[in-house]
């Protein structure tokens, strides 16, 4: 949802998500002479309930040795920035947000002038008037306030109830919303699921009893291709085994000649006449670590066309169908769209596999039309259709998560508005700041960082893109894989909980990766506020980066 809030002195401009708000500033320049800092107050509606917002950087003067691990009130040690996230919020709740301008010629002598509020509404996880909802995991095992009150160790070791609390920080909805999924199916009703990975015990058990208990019908497929590189079968079929959930579950493993990977994540909700009426999909497999290690993105869509769609489909892979039968009904079932029409604002949904790898043109061609902003998350590779439209150079600000570098994933381009980062974590303490731990520590190996699939087009704009699912962006994930792949146009509240989303990972990976890569880092970047109003001029040039992003929240279309 969309805020904006302007006086004289102060602008607020305000995109919430379910979890996370982003707050961006503006003022006349001239009212930024002595100016320290915003000072955030936030007031929970529910419980009146207030605190100053709280960043790690202090003023020196007034804290010489700042203690590891310590944050620091906005009141006193103002945020120096005209952006600012909030990642404390709980969803469908209302907030004031409180931003006074901070003034002084020394941190000792702060003076605090015209505090503008404004009231902020957070988006439910389910809306009555829109057919999706969204679930993100924090995917930040890796994350200051996580190694404060959890640790570094894994999370096999932590004891009850630390580690029930711990699961519960980092899947932040997403597993919650997956056996909520499951749970809403009644008796007589039907559950249709594809997996690549079918590993995470409790998960199993939940569909198991929506068969047993409720009398639900329960079909699933999983990967079930044998003493193959990348194959989860034999994990699949030892935890199916172990919760004596075959015939529960009615389960049956997918293994057709040119299948390279089964790799859909998606359950479908029929009612009792086998009519199809929501679908859960994205990027989660059925595992620990996709529900709370790596970042995951859970979609749920509740439009009995596209869920027809997802149905047909299904009773293609249940019943084994070949690849070029496959290839035939989802070609069917949407085709690539023209380059040079507009797409209606209805959501549309791409299987693979493809004849073609086409749509990464689609894609790459409409993230090259885009008028404002562009982010993205590319979790392995970085294909050489997006690679052409990376190289051209452009003026609006483009954002992209990668989990880790490789050869295959650099972006050779020099536009100083193409912003990319990888995975990381602080490693070592540095500074305030103490050691963290990746996913794969404190799970196991494999992704540890972002396994999201999903492009964001103009999301601040009246006719927001968004473009998720399953499928990596990759010519492999299109021809040789089973994939599914969800195009939503025209839905501002999708846009802004992915963007919320999208944003809270790039700003919380670009720092870490720039921290453990950079050999300068620790020259370049000061642990420390500036103690006078400096730190403002990069706010005001046109064609810098801080001053395009507050312009991009100034334009946004409510």
């Amino acid at each position: 949802m969309r805020f904006k809030k302007v006086t004289p002195h102060l602008e607020l401009y305000v995109v919430s998500g379910i979890h996370t708000v982003l707050l961006s500033f503006d003022m006349p320049k001239e009212r930024s002479r002595d100016l320290l800092g915003f000072a955030i107050e936030r007031r929970t509606h529910s419980n009146n309930q207030r605190i100053w917002l709280e960043g790690m950087k202090c003023f020196e003067s007034l804290v010489a040795k700042p203690k590891a691990g310590e944050t620091y009130p906005s009141n006193q040690h103002p945020i120096q920035s005209f952006f600012w996230m909030d990642f404390a919020v709980e969803p469908g709740e209302t907030y004031t947000y409180q931003v006074t301008p901070v003034y002084g010629a020394s941190p000792a002598q702060l003076r605090f002038e015209h505090p503008t509020e404004i009231e902020v509404h957070t988006e439910p996880y389910a809306s009555d008037t829109d057919e999706h909802e969204v679930y993100f995991n924090r995917g930040v095992s890796g994350s200051q306030y996580y190694a404060r009150r959890f640790g570094t160790e894994k999370i096999s070791k932590l004891k009850e109830p630390k580690k029930t609390e711990a699961l519960n920080w980092l899947q932040s909805g997403l597993y919650d919303g997956f056996l909520e999924f499951i749970q809403q199916a009644k008796k007589g009703e039907k559950l249709c699921g594809a997996f690549y990975e079918l590993k995470y015990p409790p998960a199993v058990e939940a569909l198991k009893k929506a068969s047993v208990d409720r009398d639900v019908e329960v079909r699933i497929i999983c990967d079930g291709r044998k003493g193959v590189k990348g194959s989860y079968f034999e994990e699949n079929k030892e935890t199916v085994d172990k919760a004596k959930a075959q015939r529960a579950l009615n389960l049956r493993y997918r293994d057709v000649k040119g299948l390279k990977i089964p790799h859909n994540k998606f359950l479908i909700l029929c009612d009792k006449n086998g009519a199809p009426k929501k679908v859960w999909t994205g990027s989660t497999n059925i595992s620990e670590k996709a529900f709370f290690g790596h970042c995951n993105t859970g979609h749920v869509i509740k439009n009995s066309a596209v869920a027809e769609k997802y149905l047909r489909y299904w009773n293609q892979l249940y019943a084994q169908a070949s690849m070029a039968a496959l290839k035939s009904l989802d070609e069917e079932l949407q085709a690539q769209p023209p380059f040079d029409q507009p797409l209606p604002n209805q959501p549309m949904v791409f299987f693979s596999p493809r004849s073609t790898s086409g749509l990464l043109n689609f894609y790459a061609n409409a993230m090259d039309k885009a008028k404002q902003v562009v982010c993205a998350v590319f979790p392995f590779n970085v294909d050489d259709a997006f690679q052409t439209i990376f190289e051209i150079d452009k003026s609006y600000l483009r954002f992209v998560i990668i989990d880790k570098k490789g050869k295959n994933n650099r972006i050779n381009s020099e536009d100083r508005d193409l912003k990319v980062t990888y995975g990381d974590y602080v490693g070592q303490p540095v500074y305030q700041w103490i050691k963290e731990a990746s996913a794969g520590k404190v799970f196991y190996g494999g992704v540890n960082y972002v396994h999201n699939k999903f492009i964001l087009i103009d999301p601040l704009s009246a006719d927001p893109m968004v473009i998720t699912g399953s499928a990596n962006f990759s010519k492999p994930s299109l021809v040789g894989n089973e994939e599914n792949t969800l195009l939503i146009k025209g839905n501002k509240r999708v846009a802004d909980i992915y963007l919320t989303e999208h944003t809270r990972l790039y700003n919380h990976f670009y720092f870490r990766y720039f921290l453990q890569n950079n050999s300068s880092a620790k020259k370049l970047f000061k642990p420390y506020l500036a103690e006078d109003s400096k730190w403002v001029e990069e706010f005001y040039v046109d064609n810098d980066f801080s001053c395009k992003r507050k312009l991009l929240f100034k334009h946004m279309v409510l």
